[in-house]
């Protein structure tokens, strides 16, 4: 957007008949403070979810939904 300041965004969806259902959405904030100093935050969601017959689905198949945050401080000496 900026010199100063980036964002990025991407996704991803897959959907296999009678089997797996994915999907990821992620979005990212960059800000450089100064020449030394920046600062970056995101977001990612994921989603996943089984459509395959009970009796086909693996025991340690993990379904549901999970929303993990991050920030992130960078300091460059500049040396």
């Amino acid at each position: 957007m900026t010199d100063r300041l980036s964002l990025g965004a991407k996704g991803d969806q897959r959907t296999e008949d009678l089997g797996l259902e994915t999907r990821a959405l992620e979005m990212d904030v960059h800000v450089k403070l100064n020449d030394k100093w920046s600062f970056s935050t995101g977001v990612r969601h994921d989603r996943r979810e089984d459509h395959s017959p009970p009796t086909m689905v693996p025991p340690t198949q993990e379904q549901g939904e999970r929303t993990a945050a991050v920030a992130q401080v960078t300091f460059d000496q500049g040396i």
